[in-house]
């Protein structure tokens, strides 16, 4: 079975170095220097990664949690194995400096089938909770070629449905049933606090949205429970578009 698993890397920056979450597209580029080459080719050529990876910068601490998941087991064998092997200061090129490694460790660890095991039984209800998503990173959909950026339910659901359905190696979730099922029932919104926050790729900056937004699962039982599946399996997955680069960050809450 496919494993999903979160690591978080904690580095020591230069006491003067300002960094924001754009620290992610250089991340990535550290990702792919240290893994297999083959892999690294193999991972180029595909349209959706086996991964996503984010950055986040404590002022206080000036400490850079970085932190990487994978959605399959290879992934976990090609990716965060060498991460976790690293050693040494790591050079940022372009930032003329090196990050010193503080500290790692193995952040979430589950599968699938234990995801789906938890929500899809009897055992886990999921009526008319209220789940609070808290976009860590700059984050952004594309609908007809044009960056959308709010957090509209139907790009969220559809973002993840995609990730789970190319990934999940027992229970798959059929867009075309499951996406009209979810939106045919109220998703209440609760409370929002959201701004724009762009995301700086080379030359260019890519519209885009922070903060939270807390909505009702609704009172359809199978709706609800597929709804709190797929929002935990955001945590590794991300959401919406550029994930490997470092968007679409979210944390989870169910209440």
């Amino acid at each position: 079975m496919n494993l999903l698993q979160t690591i978080e890397i904690t580095l020591t920056i230069p006491t003067k170095l300002q960094l924001t979450a754009s620290m992610g597209s250089v991340m990535q580029g550290i990702l792919m220097e240290n893994i297999d080459t083959q892999y690294a080719a193999y991972l180029h050529h595909q349209s959706m990664q086996p991964y996503s990876q984010y950055c986040l910068f404590d002022k206080k601490s000036h400490l850079l949690k970085w932190r990487i998941s994978v959605l399959k087991t290879e992934a976990s064998k090609e990716i965060l194995l060498p991460l976790m092997n690293l050693s040494g200061p790591i050079h940022i090129r372009n930032k003329h400096t090196y990050f010193s490694i503080k500290g790692k460790k193995l952040l979430r660890d589950t599968t699938y089938e234990k995801l789906a095991l938890q929500y899809l039984t009897d055992n886990q209800p999921c009526i008319d909770k209220t789940l609070t998503y808290t976009f860590l990173t700059p984050t952004a959909f594309k609908r007809n070629n044009q960056y959308v950026v709010y957090p509209e339910m139907p790009l969220i659901i559809a973002s993840l449905l995609h990730r789970w359905n190319a990934f999940a190696d027992i229970t798959s979730l059929n867009h075309d049933d499951i996406l009209p099922l979810l939106l045919k029932y109220p998703l209440w919104t609760r409370n929002y606090e959201l701004f724009m926050q762009p995301f700086s790729l080379e030359r260019t900056k890519i519209p885009a949205f922070q903060g939270s937004l807390s909505f009702s699962s609704g009172k359809h039982e199978m709706a609800g429970k597929i709804l709190c599946l797929l929002s935990n399996f955001s945590a590794y997955s991300g959401i919406g578009i550029k994930t490997a680069i470092g968007m679409g960050a979210v944390e989870i809450r169910i209440d």
